[in-house]
Order: C-alpha cells, then sequence, then structure tokens
C-alpha cells in the first residue's frame, strides 16, 4: 500500500494546445483526405457546416482553431464534427483505464489521466496519447480533499469536464475465514474509500464542472462481481454493486440537466490486476466460463465506454452494460 502521505497533495501537469495532431485535425487551409471525406453520410446540419468550412479561406480557417472546430474520423470515414471534448479517466494509468484514456485520445479528446502511487505510469501515458492537451492528475481517492483539488485543477486546465468514467478500483483479497479482524476493516475501508466513496467524491466535484446541454457524460466501470458476488474479495463486490446504484441514482437525479449516467460491469480482463488470476489452470477454468472461451481484452472495454459517453447514448442514461462474453446472465 502505497505510503498516504505521499499522495495528499494532488499534482496536476501538461501540456495544451488548439494546434491538434495524429488523428485530431484542426480545419486549417490544408486538405483534409478527400476533401474532408464524403459527408453524405452527416446530418444535413453537419453537410453544411462541412461546406462551410470547405469555402473559407486558408486564413479563416486557421482562426477557427483557437475555438476547436475540428473534424475527426476513424480509418478514414468522418465520424463527427464538433468541438473536442474534456474527459477524466479516474485509475487511468494502466490497464482498462489506460485503454480508455487511448480511445478517448485518438478522437481528438483532451484526456486528464488520474492516477494514484503510480505518477510515472500516468506520466508515460499522457506522453503516448495522440492529440495534445492531456494532463496527469495525481490524488489519493480516499482523501476527499485531494479528490476536490485534482477535480478543480484538472478542469481547469481542460477547461471544463465533458466526461467523466470512474474508472479507478482496488481489489483486495481478504476471505471472511482467512483473515483477522483488523485485515478485514482495513480491506473494507480501503476498498470503498476508493471503489465508491473516492468515485463518489470525484463525481460530486466533476458535476460541477459539467456543461447542461445535454452533451455531459458519467460512465461508472464496475463489475461482473456486483452481481455473481466475490467470495474471496466481499468489499470488492459489494463497491461495485454500490457503484452501480449510485450510477442509477444519478441517472435520475442529473438527467433534468442533460447528464447522462451509465454503468459497464465487466468481467474477467486481461489486465495486471487479474494477473494473477488468469495464470495456468485458474486461467484455463476462467476463460472456459465464456462460450467464446476467452476473457475480454481492455479495449472492447473502452469501446464500449466511449459509445456510452457518445452524445447517441444519452437514452441510455441509467442502464447497465454486462461485458463478459455471456460468462454470466442475468434477467
Amino acid at each position: 500500500m502505497a505510503n498516504r502521505a505521499q499522495l495528499t497533495k494532488p499534482i496536476v501537469a501538461g501540456v495544451s494546445s488548439t494546434r491538434g495532431c495524429g488523428q485530431l485535425h484542426l480545419l486549417t487551409g490544408q486538405r483534409v483526405e478527400r476533401d474532408l471525406l464524403d459527408t453524405t453520410s452527416l446530418s444535413p446540419v453537419r453537410q453544411r457546416v462541412c461546406a462551410l468550412a470547405a469555402r473559407l479561406s486558408p486564413a479563416a480557417r486557421w482562426l477557427m482553431g483557437p475555438v476547436r472546430c475540428v473534424t475527426r474520423w476513424q480509418t478514414g470515414q468522418m465520424t463527427e464534427l464538433s468541438g473536442r471534448r474534456r474527459i477524466i479517466v479516474t485509475g487511468g494509468s494502466r490497464g482498462i483505464g489506460a485503454a480508455i484514456c487511448q480511445a478517448f485520445a485518438q478522437l481528438g479528446d483532451a484526456v486528464a489521466v488520474h492516477c494514484g502511487a503510480g505518477r510515472d505510469a500516468a506520466t508515460a501515458l499522457v506522453a503516448s496519447l495522440p492529440g495534445s492537451g492531456h494532463v496527469v492528475a495525481q490524488a489519493d481517492l480516499r482523501d476527499p480533499d485531494a479528490v476536490r483539488v485534482m477535480v478543480d485543477e484538472a478542469a481547469a486546465v481542460l477547461g471544463g469536464i465533458d466526461v467523466l468514467v470512474n474508472n479507478a478500483g482496488v481489489f483486495v483479497a481478504h476471505e471472511i475465514d482467512k483473515v483477522t479482524y483488523e485485515e478485514w476493516q482495513q480491506a473494507w475501508a480501503d476498498t470503498l474509500g476508493v471503489n465508491l466513496v473516492g468515485a463518489a467524491n470525484v463525481t460530486w466535484c466533476a458535476v460541477r464542472h459539467m456543461p447542461r446541454d445535454g452533451s455531459a457524460r458519467i460512465v461508472n466501470v464496475g463489475s461482473r462481481g456486483a452481481f455473481r458476488g466475490e467470495p474471496r474479495c466481499p468489499a470488492y463486490g459489494a463497491s461495485k454493486a454500490a457503484l452501480a446504484a449510485f450510477g442509477q441514482s444519478l441517472a435520475r437525479a442529473l438527467g433534468s440537466s442533460g447528464v447522462s449516467v451509465t454503468t459497464v460491469a465487466p468481467g474477467f480482463v486481461e489486465t495486471d490486476m487479474a494477473a494473477a488470476s488468469l495464470k495456468g489452470e485458474a486461467g484455463i477454468i476462467r476463460r472456459a466460463e465464456s462460450p467464446f472461451n476467452r476473457v475480454a481484452s481492455p479495449a472492447e472495454i473502452a469501446d464500449a465506454v466511449v459509445y456510452l459517453a457518445s452524445r447517441q447514448a444519452q437514452w441510455a442514461s441509467g442502464s447497465i452494460l454486462d461485458l463478459n462474453g455471456a460468462s454470466y446472465l442475468r434477467m
């Protein structure tokens, strides 16, 4: 366990720029691939915007850069014309969190990569992300004051928050028949402090920086264990079940403000956290739980999170999306 005293002072660092790179291209005087690509699949409004942009002089297009009017596409197909979003991903330095940060950055969004103790990993990830404007945001989620400062400073650097992904989580084995009472209490305090109370506090702070135009999104990363049970780590299962209920409560509370709140519930994923459980015979058993005879990749979870954070997914608010390859089915 990291020394808590070392984590109480949040740190935010990053580089800001209105000139994107990689898959984020501003509408400058340069020709975008195939003259802004085929716009026939876009809505009439977006087609008109693209047509207007194509007729602008190079100087006018350059001036559009600071307001972040961008063209985004993946694999050669235009998907959206809008300003880039501001994203915070807790526990974003590795595993599922890192994949989520990569997915948003590839769409041209600016990402705040939260970390607890692993600042080096978060810094390396930020340096590797495509585009610009990404930041490292460090705080112990068990410390409410550090959480508030971290979120406020990250929002100041990003210029606001459009999407919050509550991904951070800890898994500490504490089988009820095998630990002391003191170990039992510590496991519950640490697990709930990060997985549930920490997420709740981050959310409270982040909501204060979110727009109320229907575009804001909160996506919680829960777990299959919330519904199937976690006998080796009951605090983990309880925290993820509570996180799902928390998300549904906020979906009701924030819907009138245009904020959509959803939860994903993955099964086993190929991450550092799950590595020990996926080795040897245990790994064979885990993979056989799914008819696909495998576990998920972090990128598969990230893809679902990106969809739920999109404008198209507003009506999914309040939902819990199981992502376990049919390894556990529920009504």
